[in-house]
């Protein structure tokens, strides 16, 4: 099965960074609270399908 989600990093306005892939929305999660416990931030997750962004999360530090 091929990976459906990418999860990036907001890098400001307008740029994101892809960080990885992961096979369901669920894991894509699970990812980025492992993501955001060593480089805070607002990350996503662009399903790939719809070609959409589905997630959007910020970490606590990244707010402040």
């Amino acid at each position: 099965m091929e990976p459906l989600f990418d999860i990036l990093k907001k890098v400001d306005e307008v740029n994101f960074r892809w960080v990885a892939v992961a096979q369901s929305l669920q894991a894509a999660q699970i990812q980025i609270e492992q993501l955001q416990a060593s480089s805070p931030g607002e990350y996503v997750v662009f399903d790939q399908r719809t070609q959409q962004i589905v997630v959007n999360l910020h970490s606590r530090a990244a707010r402040a």
